[in-house]
């Protein structure tokens, strides 16, 4: 995690080496995350910044304390995928509905709940 310099405990104070998973100092309190500022600062500009695509919260991956390798637009992609699959899903299902309505002349959506 090039953009954290250490985690700092809010109860006694002890630094620890910024690694991913450690969250809690032995005396039980929380560790506050300690940023690199000049670091983010050379890496991270408002037009890099404008210019990202992905509008979730991987569009500011320098900010997050998490490790180098990337997944957020690979992830992105997955979920569009499964929003336009759910999508087509949905539409069927009530196009379905509407027709069975149409033939039978009956409310079939009332019968399902």
């Amino acid at each position: 995690m090039k953009n954290v310099k250490y985690g700092k405990c809010v109860r006694c104070g002890k630094t620890y080496e910024a690694t991913p998973d450690l969250t809690n100092c032995q005396c039980g309190g929380i560790l506050d995350i300690v940023y690199d500022y000049d670091y983010i600062k050379s890496v991270l500009t408002k037009e890099k910044l404008a210019r990202r695509e992905n509008r979730s919260m991987w569009r500011y991956r320098e900010l997050l304390p998490v490790e180098e390798p990337d997944y957020g637009p690979e992830i992105n992609r997955r979920n569009r995928k499964i929003v336009a699959v759910t999508e087509i899903v949905l539409t069927v299902l009530v196009t379905a509905i509407f027709i069975a309505q149409l033939v039978t002349g009956e409310m079939f959506l009332w019968r399902l709940f």
